[in-house]
């Protein structure tokens, strides 16, 4: 697992393992991965192979592309999304 419960901005590049970002967490930049756990805050570009999650204290904001996606009520996206298979 890589999960953050800090704030940075970068490329996050997760093929085998989840990303979580954690309830005091933010990304900004790039995130690729095959799972992806927002509880935290993540914006800009977003690609997931797999399950896509934001946790009911998750914000999410920018490009999503992702094959299966999960919002827990109070979960937050501002974006376009965009279903790959």
């Amino acid at each position: 697992n890589a999960k953050t419960g800090q704030k940075f901005t970068a490329t996050a590049r997760h093929s085998r393992r989840p990303f979580e970002i954690g309830k005091t967490g933010e990304v900004i930049g790039k995130v690729f991965a095959n799972r992806i756990s927002v509880s935290g805050i993540l914006n800009d570009e977003i690609h997931c192979k797999e399950h896509f999650h934001i946790s009911s204290t998750g914000r999410v904001t920018g490009n999503l592309e992702y094959s299966e996606i999960e919002i827990d009520r109070g979960g937050k996206f501002i974006g376009d999304m965009k279903e790959i298979k």
